[in-house]
């Protein structure tokens, strides 16, 4: 029986302006074309790295999902093709050795080392003839960016370089020398920018007439022009309660319910938020959904209604926009 791993995401976040050339952590993936990488290819072989820079194999697990979130941890926003070298032969025969089989993702991941995966590989999938192949969209996620987007620039591969927030309608580097973060932006634009765009960004967990940031499970608070609640109803799933997690700065949702059906107490603010619907479980943030605002319908008046959801796996990262100052706010490993 084949030895499976799972590991949970590590980003780095060099917070600093210059180029990282530091080296590679397991899980870092980059595309081959002839046996030249390059983190611009869009297509090409998948190399990762594991103890050493490797292939993947192309095997009965390898599907659309594992295409997608290989496309997306490169920095494009989706996948259009995968196959195998032997396929296709275009990109030439990569002679490195097979490091991974089994790849099993879930569609939200962010990285391929959060997917299961064995590293004792068999004969089949010890031929080149079985590396995967994927053709990714040449858009960037960033290319649509939103209020507290982050991004980094400038790296030999897409988990290093400089980071860049998008606030007040453009992208900006980060340079502190501290833990301490702050992006300045003019509160009167972001202002306007997220009242033109309906963009709610900041979220929190309450429970028993608390909220915590370190909360992983909670009553749903998110900040309009007030803070308030989001109505489960007929919309609210697991698309919607993965969004709230991963804007929360959790990788997923393990589950997701009601008020009225957990142990959270009472949450007393008034609804915000009614028909939330995200089309994409891969959504970073909630105002990239659409809602309803202020909908006190049957049975959204009810307290019991308001939505609750249980995240998992930390990646330590969240961003928001903090009204009382204007800025666009990180807070990394638990500090701001």
């Amino acid at each position: 029986m084949s030895k499976r791993c799972l590991f949970l995401p590590l980003l780095l976040l060099w917070l600093c302006c210059s180029r990282i050339t530091s080296g590679q952590i397991n899980g870092t993936v980059i595309l081959s074309r002839f046996n030249s990488t390059s983190s611009s290819f869009s297509s090409g072989i998948v190399r990762v790295y594991y103890n050493g820079w490797g292939n993947i194999c192309n095997d009965a697990y390898f599907h659309y999902v594992e295409a997608v979130v290989i496309c997306h941890q490169l920095g494009f926003d989706s996948e259009i093709s995968y196959s195998t070298s032997g396929q296709n032969t275009i990109y030439g025969t990569d002679y490195l050795p097979t490091v991974w089989q089994g790849l099993d993702c879930g569609s939200y991941f962010l990285s391929v080392s959060q997917c299961f995966y064995s590293t004792e590989i068999d004969h089949q999938c010890s031929s080149n003839s079985q590396d995967v192949i994927v053709q990714c969209s040449s858009t960037k996620i960033w290319d649509n960016p939103f209020l507290g987007m982050i991004r980094l620039q400038g790296g030999d591969y897409s988990n290093e370089g400089r980071v860049e927030l998008y606030c007040n309608g453009q992208w900006g580097t980060i340079c502190e020398s501290s833990i301490s973060i702050k992006y300045a932006a003019t509160k009167s634009v972001c202002s306007q920018v997220m009242q033109n765009n309906k963009l709610l960004t900041s979220l929190v967990l309450f429970r028993n007439n608390v909220t915590s940031a370190l909360f992983t499970s909670g009553i749903i608070r998110i900040y309009g022009s007030s803070w308030g609640n989001i109505c489960y109803d007929y919309s609210f799933r697991a698309n919607e309660s993965h969004v709230v997690c991963r804007q929360l700065g959790y990788t997923g949702a393990s589950s997701y319910s009601r008020a009225g059906l957990k142990n959270y107490g009472t949450d007393l603010l008034s609804t915000t938020l009614s028909g939330v619907s995200c089309s994409d479980s891969g959504y970073l943030s909630i105002s990239q959904c659409t809602f309803n605002l202020y909908d006190w319908s049957t049975p959204c008046y009810s307290d019991s209604y308001d939505a609750t959801v249980t995240c998992c796996k930390s990646s330590n990262l969240f961003i928001s926009y903090k009204y009382s100052t204007g800025y666009c706010e990180i807070q990394l490993y638990g500090q701001t």
